[in-house]
């Protein structure tokens, strides 16, 4: 089983408490509780990846005497698997020198990646029950040509299929006739999806001496990105839809005198000091006052050598506006280190001058 990698939990938790005095009365209120537990096992081979999982989640004492409320009672998948093969080239790589045709090179730097799912689940109610049924398989081709200028350029195509069945039966409550009527549905779908894409990037660097006390120069890393996304209508699937995402990140990292050994000063440097993202998104189909998406802005500022410190805060701003709508902090601090469980480290035998061993002890301590 070293192949494997292996999960499984259970949990317990309760959603409200609305009685102070549990174990006491005779007709106390009862605890909403729920029991969640997973199982999930995966390997990898030369060639491919795949796992199996199985979960269920069940709503304990949430069934009632009133028919119309059809409380949910548990959700299950059982089993679910997938199965994703190694990202593979169209022609494989140059052996010999020099450069092939533009074709071969072409097809040497196009990957093609495809993967498989099949999953089973059933959801509990408390008068009926419904059984589904998922099969799905996606595909796609990236290409990723050497690198235009300082420009990297890449383009993607993508298409998946999706099966669903669906199977409902048990009976419900027609409130208005106040009488249950029996059910017995089967809903079946095929789904195809179909998506080509280009991206468009770059990553700037630049280098500011600065001789500020301490600090000796600040590192600016400045990345650009492009990205336009077309999905093809599909009649009765599909609609057609165009999509330009756009995203700046800044990094900013600085270099500084520390204290070294025997009181000199070393260079010293830290990573990510401060680290700005900015990203949205343009639909032209869209109504003109609803194009652009929400302009969200992340900014993370790490002080210090402590690198389990953090404080980041987004903001989402309007973007017609550019009025800001919410803004959220967070502040990070985690603790890391080692039990000592009372093992006895061996100490090892430090090697000793064959002179020491011809002289004796002494005799190489009077030369000393």
């Amino acid at each position: 089983f070293d192949d494997y990698q292996f999960r499984a939990d259970v949990k317990l938790a309760s959603t409200t408490l609305s009685s102070n005095d549990l174990a006491g009365s005779s007709n106390r209120d009862i605890v909403s509780g729920q029991l969640a537990s997973n199982v999930y096992i995966s390997r990898n081979w030369s060639f491919m990846s795949g796992s199996l999982s199985a979960s269920r989640d069940e709503r304990t004492n949430n069934e009632d005497d009133d028919p119309r409320t059809d409380n949910l009672i548990y959700t299950m998948t059982l089993p679910a698997v997938s199965f994703n093969f190694r990202q593979i080239t169209l022609a494989p790589q140059s052996r010999g020198p020099g450069r092939g045709s533009m074709i071969g090179e072409i097809l040497r730097n196009t990957y093609f990646s495809q993967g498989y799912s099949v999953r089973s689940g059933r959801t509990g109610y408390e008068l009926r029950s419904v059984q589904d049924y998922q099969a799905a398989g996606n595909w796609s081709l990236s290409m990723r040509p050497p690198r235009v200028g300082i420009f990297n350029v890449s383009g993607t195509a993508s298409a998946g299929q999706t099966w669903r069945r669906s199977e409902e039966f048990g009976r419900s409550w027609v409130d208005s006739d106040s009488v249950f009527v029996d059910l017995d549905n089967v809903q079946e779908e095929t789904t195809p999806s179909l998506s080509l894409g280009a991206n468009v990037g770059t990553t700037l660097y630049g280098l500011f001496p600065i001789n500020l006390g301490a600090v000796q120069a600040v590192r600016h890393t400045l990345r650009l990105n492009t990205t336009y996304t077309v999905r093809p209508g599909l009649p009765g699937h599909q609609d057609n839809s165009t999509n330009y995402s756009f995203s700046l990140g800044n990094r900013f990292d600085v270099k500084y005198l520390g204290a070294g050994r025997d009181s000199t000063r070393t260079v010293k440097k830290l990573d990510g000091v401060v680290d700005w993202d900015l990203n949205t998104s343009y639909n032209p189909k869209l109504a003109p006052d609803r194009r652009w998406s929400d302009i969200r802005s992340g900014l993370t500022v790490r002080p210090g050598q402590a690198r389990y410190l953090k404080l980041r805060v987004n903001n989402v701003i309007e973007p017609r506006k550019l009025a800001l709508k919410s803004t959220s902090f967070t502040y990070g601090l985690s603790f890391s280190g080692r039990l000592d469980t009372g093992g006895i480290e061996a100490k090892d035998e430090s090697r000793r001058n064959a002179a020491i061993d011809r002289l004796g002890l002494e005799a190489a301590a009077d030369t000393t």
